[in-house]
């Protein structure tokens, strides 16, 4: 597994990706997440669970370690969905 260290930094990961991907006009709800000051909450989920988050909602990312440090490159680490 990760450390809590490392779980944060994924977590950030995956909420600036998901900012960087999507433009002010991409969505609704997320011109109305920005406009609210991009609130957030970070939640523990089993890869599983992320799947299924991802897959229900196209407003989503994933993150895949490159495999620097703790865990194999390619493994999916954290993702920010916008619900």
């Amino acid at each position: 597994g990760m450390s809590l260290g490392k779980a944060i930094a994924q977590a950030a990961h995956a909420v600036m990706l998901f900012d960087d991907r999507w433009p002010p006009c991409a969505h609704e709800k997320v011109a109305l997440w920005r406009q609210r000051g991009r609130p957030l909450s970070i939640e523990g989920v089993s890869p599983a669970r992320l799947s299924t988050l991802v897959w229900e909602t196209s407003l989503s990312v994933v993150v895949r370690d490159a495999g620097l440090t703790e865990i194999p490159a390619g493994t999916t680490t954290a993702g920010a969905v916008l619900r």
